[in-house]
């Protein structure tokens, strides 16, 4: 994991007795507040349903928080970009026993493994939103030191950037930020102790484990970027695969083995139809319009979905433009409205996108990017106009 965002891990069990299938999932929630959402769906299933860590779903004022979308209980929960990695937490209790030099993400881990270590007669979904990797950074002294010493050995960049037609910030070329790389394993360490913790409560092995993240690292910014997504081109908020790619992680007892990948590109609306196969539960259409279930997939078998669709309408601090894309097998065309242009690249072949093949395959360029715009046309979707210049 290299790159800057945040992680999360949905976390969804049963215990030994209960007879239907069922998952502890990462990632960030993905149903509408006017709908069902996650936690509802389960509460609703008989589950046992709490939420830690980041929601960033709305103002407390006017959702409620998780308490008031299907989730029993919730803690440290973070209602938008308000929170640091140390105590006192930019002045928010989260954990009213916090002291000096506490750290956001051991306490709230620490209260995840309380959760799954409880003893209880009926399933459980946890979903854990870590915080990390947001901004701001902040590494514990002795893992900062730890990776400064690493960072000095390394040799010197040609450049201190590379910028092209498509940013207005330079990308950053390498991951060799201390501050960042102590946060990291921080975080590696916590979820390495949550997955022991589930070994200790003796229900690893009944117990799927997802683990994603929601965006790309943020390469280029108005400060010195914290990360690179080198090889991947650009990061968060832009189109390209250094913005939107990111890890997803499975384990599922009897069904995923050790070494098990899959190249298929499949995006966060995919998790709710998921977790809900894989519970044995019954399918909510209306709620997971976009998404298809990946259990396919885990089985090694293909799933039922022509294209995947993105939509990023305005201008971005990190460097990027207003942007739409489309991706169709190994292509990826991205619709750029500030250059009034678009862009083909074959993902398999040029992960980095290196190669614009618009020009060499204009047929399936236009194609593709028809059904762009239609789709985001019947979908209701803003798309931006260019201003004429008054001279």
């Amino acid at each position: 994991m290299t790159q800057s965002r945040c992680f999360a891990l949905l976390l969804l069990s049963t215990i030994k007795t209960y007879i239907d299938p069922v998952s502890l999932r990462t990632g960030l929630v993905v149903a509408s507040l006017l709908g069902t959402t996650f936690g509802e769906a389960f509460q609703q299933a008989g589950y046992e349903t709490a939420f830690y860590g980041k929601w960033h779903m709305g103002n407390f004022e006017k959702t409620g928080g998780p308490v008031n979308h299907g989730y029993e209980s919730q803690k440290a929960v973070v209602e938008a970009n308000r929170c640091s990695m140390f105590y006192p937490f930019r002045g928010v209790e989260y954990f009213p026993e916090a002291k000096e030099g506490d750290n956001y993400t051991d306490l709230l881990t620490d209260a995840a493994i309380d959760f799954v270590s409880q003893k209880r007669d009926k399933p459980f979904y946890l979903h854990l939103a870590h915080f990390a990797m947001h901004a701001p950074i902040e590494s514990k002294p002795d893992l900062r030191d730890k990776f400064e010493k690493k960072a000095a050995l390394l040799p010197p960049l040609p450049e201190e950037g590379q910028l092209d037609d498509y940013a207005h910030k330079p990308y950053k070329l390498r991951q060799d930020e201390p501050e960042y790389a102590g946060e990291l394993a921080t975080l590696d360490a916590n979820i390495g102790r949550l997955i022991q913790a589930l070994k200790e409560a003796d229900i690893y092995d009944n117990t799927i484990v997802v683990f994603t993240g929601d965006n790309g690292g943020r390469s280029a910014f108005f400060r010195s970027p914290p990360t690179s997504n080198e090889p991947l081109r650009a990061g968060k908020t832009f189109l390209f695969e250094g913005g939107i790619r990111t890890p997803t992680l499975m384990h599922w007892p009897g069904r995923t083995r050790p070494g098990m990948s899959s190249s298929i590109p499949i995006a966060s609306m995919d998790f709710f139809p998921t977790l809900l196969e894989m519970a044995g539960l019954p399918a909510l259409p209306n709620q997971h319009i976009d998404g298809v279930s990946l259990v396919p997939l885990i089985d090694g078998k293909p799933i039922d979905r022509e294209a995947l669709y993105w939509h990023f309408p305005h201008y971005q601090g990190e460097g990027s433009y207003p942007a739409s894309a489309i991706r169709i097998g190994d292509y990826k065309l991205i619709h750029n409205y500030h250059h009034d242009n678009i862009l083909l690249y074959n993902i398999a072949n040029d992960p980095g996108e290196t190669e614009d093949l618009a020009r060499r395959m204009p047929e399936r360029a236009k194609a593709m990017d028809r059904k762009l715009i239609s789709y985001l046309k019947a979908t209701g979707a803003h798309i931006p106009q260019a201003i004429p210049i008054e001279k």
